[in-house]
């Protein structure tokens, strides 16, 4: 169990950085990664919580419902600039 603990996050930083990151060659497109990026938050929020930090859960999905979506509106409109 414990093992598992410890390569999770690992994992999710991997998988993160394979298919999620900016730079990333094998980045998914539009809608899968705004699927995953919400799945990576909505997984965080409920390891926080269950853990006993609910203003840090709450802190969090605050910052992650605004960010998700200003990030697409951003993204569209530096390459409409470009």
């Amino acid at each position: 169990m414990r093992l598992t603990v410890a390569l999770a996050p690992l994992a999710a930083a991997a998988f993160w950085g394979r298919f999620v990151a900016p730079k990333s060659s094998h980045r998914l497109d539009d809608p899968d990664r705004f699927l995953v990026e919400v799945a990576f938050f909505a997984t965080a929020f409920l390891a926080l919580a269950a853990a006993g930090r609910p203003s840090i859960a709450v802190t969090l999905a605050l910052v992650a419902v605004v960010n998700l979506p200003l990030d697409r509106v951003l993204s569209r409109n530096a390459t409409l600039v470009r």
